[in-house]
């Protein structure tokens, strides 16, 4: 193997854990476990899964839409009441 062909095979593969490591981030501030980041590896499977985590209803937003449901209801009966 000339230099070359090894200067772009490791181009390649930082190219490869990059965009896994990105993904894998992403995967994790969604509330998804970074391992589905694997998917990308596999033809055909990967187009499926960026669908499926793109029109997926995410876990951090469900969290989210709990907290901002609990947090508009008062505490305690008549807790917003003046008068």
């Amino acid at each position: 193997m000339g230099i070359l062909e090894l200067m772009v095979s490791l181009a390649m593969a930082a190219f490869l854990a990059a965009a896994l490591v990105g993904a894998s981030r992403t995967l994790v501030k969604a509330g998804y476990a970074g391992w589905w980041a694997l998917l990308l590896l596999v033809p055909l499977v990967n187009l499926v899964a960026i669908y499926a985590f793109g029109s997926a209803d995410w876990p951090v937003l469900r969290r989210l839409r709990a907290l901002e449901g609990s947090a508009s209801k008062p505490t305690t009966p008549g807790a917003f009441r003046r008068g």
